[in-house]
């Protein structure tokens, strides 16, 4: 009967081990997923900042593209007329715009 009962003592031992691991095994996971949840809150915050400067840069292409066309414009307006002057023999340039 005692080696019985050392038996059980031995195996409720094992058994405290057993849980005392098991809730320490519980407490490293919620510690990952809890990681992994900031991790997702970091990459949401870092996905969205990405946006914001794709929606930047969209803004200033089409600003450039606004100036490239307007300075089109304005040089297809404008007509260059070179002159020379007469006493010092320089030439000067003079635009004129229609």
């Amino acid at each position: 009967m005692s080696d019985f009962l050392a038996d059980a003592s031995d195996f409720s031992d094992g058994m405290s081990e057993f849980l005392a691991d098991v809730s320490g095994l519980s407490n490293g996971m919620s510690e990952i997923l809890a990681d992994a949840s900031d991790f997702s809150d970091g990459m949401s915050e870092f996905l969205a900042d990405a946006s914001d400067l794709s929606n930047d840069m969209s803004e200033i292409l089409a600003d450039a593209s606004d100036f490239s066309t307007d300075a089109s414009d304005f040089h297809a307006g404008a007509i260059e007329v070179s002159t020379q002057n007469k006493g010092s023999g320089r030439w000067s340039r003079t635009w004129l715009f229609r």
